[in-house]
């Protein structure tokens, strides 16, 4: 199903708004917005023209828009920053460490919560050779009110590759990760292109949640504040 994730133009974000001064920051940063037109090319110029961070998604087979960061959550010490990203038409994605963790206002389904007492490899950086490369968690999911089901994830490092992203290559660690959730016998990969020396995601294919769209991401305008440690 197509759907129209659109490009960014002025957007309604005061509702996502407190008080402090970071929020003040986000709410002037958005009344400067530039990029005002739904031109179905996004391009380099399109991205570095919006003074904020942003990523770059295909939802399915629908044409690459751009989402940008709306709402940061600082994390602990065992959890990364939680990355709130919105486009255009209010579409909403939430990020940890490059993983989706939540959707909103998608069509047909959405992600509900992924949550684990243990910290995802991704976060601790799976191009450390002393990352665990296995990980258990609960997802739920919407419809069907799939609530707390429990998953399994299994990494494999397959070593540096030249990837193609939306507006250059390079070379980045491709990781597989194998996902499984046992009750329903469900298997399936996902991809994420880390960079070498940090181990921070770039670009990413999810599935996330069985039998839905496959996501992909890439890296628009880098969010700075964004550590894998």
């Amino acid at each position: 199903m197509k759907i129209a994730l659109r490009l960014i133009t002025l957007l309604p974000f005061t509702f996502l708004l407190g008080c402090t001064q970071n929020a003040q920051d986000l709410s002037d940063s958005f009344s400067l917005a530039l990029f005002g037109h739904n031109s179905p090319t996004l391009t380099q110029e399109n991205v570095n023209s919006i003074p904020y961070a942003s990523k770059i998604i295909e939802y399915g087979d629908n044409s690459k828009a751009l989402i940008v960061l709306a709402w940061v959550e600082a994390g602990s010490n065992d959890a990364p920053n939680t990355l709130k990203w919105l486009s255009a038409s209010n579409e909403m994605v939430v990020t940890q460490a490059g993983r989706i963790t939540k959707t909103a206002n998608f069509p047909n389904s959405n992600l509900i919560a992924l949550q684990s007492e243990k910290r995802d490899p991704l976060a601790r950086g799976l191009h450390l050779s002393t990352t665990p490369h296995h990980w258990s968690y609960t997802i739920s999911w919407h419809p069907g009110y799939h609530i707390q089901y429990e998953a399994q994830s299994r990494f494999k490092v397959l070593g540096e590759v030249e990837k193609q992203l939306p507006f250059e290559t390079k070379t980045l660690l491709h990781i597989e990760e194998v996902v499984s959730i046992p009750v329903i016998e469900y298997q399936s990969s996902n991809h994420y292109w880390l960079d070498p020396e940090s181990g921070k995601v770039i670009a990413s294919e999810q599935t996330i949640i069985p039998n839905g769209v496959t996501i992909k991401l890439s890296t628009g305008k880098s969010y700075q504040q964004e550590v894998i440690q």
